[in-house]
């Protein structure tokens, strides 16, 4: 992509981001008479990219003319608000990726790539039905690769700072999940600055883009069954477990994790198993699931090998744990411990 074609992309991006803008003001909610309706978990999504300035070239210290510069951030994470309106997060597994064309002062060409972590710090207030928020961006770990060389450094290092004002809005429809059509829904862009300088070049034109959802509130609850239910003959043994959205909204998604010991091995699901040092973790998603259903996964496992022999008995102790995409307002009720006997054959 040549400078002269980026001067377009970035007239036409500042057009849409105004155009969105005047659109998000005239869906504007009406203010909310008390706090309430902000209580419970919040969903954040935050991204960032730099765009070129007009004309302006990207000269780095070492002589290399950036023809093409961008960096994308991604966080999502999730806050509860406090009964005073007021929020805070920190969001640690953010990613960001720099990409770049260069040109070095010896004509040679290539491409700038850098990938690592970044935390994402926020916190505010609702005000009326608005939504007051200070964030903060700081790069964190990284590598990629300059002029075909290993670089553990990337060019933006310096926290990126900016200021919210939120107006709610109706969330988008269509090919939006359906909770989200119906949740209260923060969204806004801006343009800043980036809060440095690359080589001698102005200082960077910074497109951020924030959205803050509210999650459904359902209380998961978690049953098991087993079978045998004492005295297991043999060595294997079944579970029927059962979850109940007790509500009061639909649990767009969760997922169900069975904790299995050393000494245990998986029958069935197999496919669902995930090692995590010496235990298995059993990863069973579930499908939405409305106000007052219910649905039930079945795990089946056994036991084996050096650490509990066939030849003597062996007491195990499973966890059943459910969690959701929303709020759970009652997490007591989330997890079950699973105590069974086996015996010998």
């Amino acid at each position: 992509m040549t400078r002269s074609s980026l001067i377009p992309l970035v007239r036409l991006t500042l057009a849409l981001l105004a155009q969105l803008s005047l659109s998000q003001l005239s869906r504007a909610a009406e203010p909310a008479g008390s706090l309430g309706q902000f209580q419970g978990r919040w969903i954040v999504d935050f991204h960032a990219f730099v765009m070129l300035p007009d004309g302006a070239p990207i000269r780095t210290d070492n002589g290399a003319n950036f023809s093409e510069y961008r960096i994308f951030f991604a966080g999502q994470g999730a806050f509860e608000t406090a009964k005073e309106g007021t929020v805070s997060f920190e969001i640690m597994d953010g990613r960001f990726y720099h990409l770049a064309k260069w040109e070095a002062a010896d004509g040679t060409k290539g491409d700038y790539q850098f990938a690592g972590s970044g935390t994402l710090k926020g916190s505010g207030q609702f005000v009326g039905s608005a939504l007051k928020l200070k964030l903060e961006w700081k790069p964190g770990e990284g590598a990629g690769t300059f002029a075909g060389k290993a670089i553990t450094q990337s060019v933006i290092s310096d926290a990126v700072a900016s200021e919210w004002e939120l107006k709610s809005v109706e969330p988008w429809a269509e090919a939006t999940p359906q909770w989200r059509r119906r949740a209260l829904t923060f969204v806004g862009q801006q343009m800043s600055k980036m809060p440095q300088k690359i080589g001698d070049c102005p200082t960077l034109p910074l497109v951020e883009s924030l959205e803050i959802v509210k999650a459904p509130t359902a209380d998961l609850e978690v049953n098991v069954k087993v079978s045998p239910e004492s005295g297991v003959a043999g060595r294997n043994c079944a579970l029927s477990i059962t979850i109940k959205n007790l509500g009061p909204e639909e649990s767009p998604g969760a997922i169900v994790r069975v904790v299995l010991p050393p000494g245990t091995q998986v029958i069935s699901p197999k496919d669902m198993t995930k090692k995590a040092d010496v235990f298995d973790t059993l990863k069973l998603p579930i499908e939405q699931l409305a106000k007052n259903a219910v649905t039930t996964v079945n795990v089946e496992y056994g036991v084996a090998g050096e650490k509990e022999p066939a030849t003597k008995s062996a007491e195990i102790l499973v966890l059943a744990h459910v969690t959701g995409t929303g709020y759970d307002p009652n997490q007591a009720n989330n997890g079950r411990f699973i105590r069974t006997q086996f015996n010998p054959k």
